[in-house]
């Protein structure tokens, strides 16, 4: 199913591995949000993201690519020297 527009963003905190919110908009938001929320009300990780398997291909794969961007950004300031790190990591998938 493939939607014609719409937006999925996780927030994560400053180091990437704590979810912090989660934001979507668009064709099939009401179906998606759900999974966000049980994240959110577990306290679960980004990475819980990234390793659970979701259909393919669904909507709401966005998660887990969302979830790899935050990961693959997090290993990337990790290598880096810069230590001061306050904004929050996020990562936003859209189509258009």
């Amino acid at each position: 199913m493939a939607a014609p527009s719409g937006v999925l963003k996780l927030v994560a905190d400053p180091t990437g591995h704590k979810l912090l919110g989660v934001q979507i908009a668009g064709t099939g938001a009401t179906e998606l949000v759900h999974l966000g929320q049980m994240a959110l009300l577990n306290d679960m990780s980004i990475d819980t993201f990234a390793t659970t398997i979701f259909n393919f291909p669904t909507m709401a794969e966005g998660y887990r690519l969302a979830a790899l961007e935050i990961i693959h950004r997090r290993k990337a300031e990790s290598a880096s020297t810069n230590v001061n790190r306050e904004p929050p990591l996020h990562c936003e998938l859209s189509t258009r």
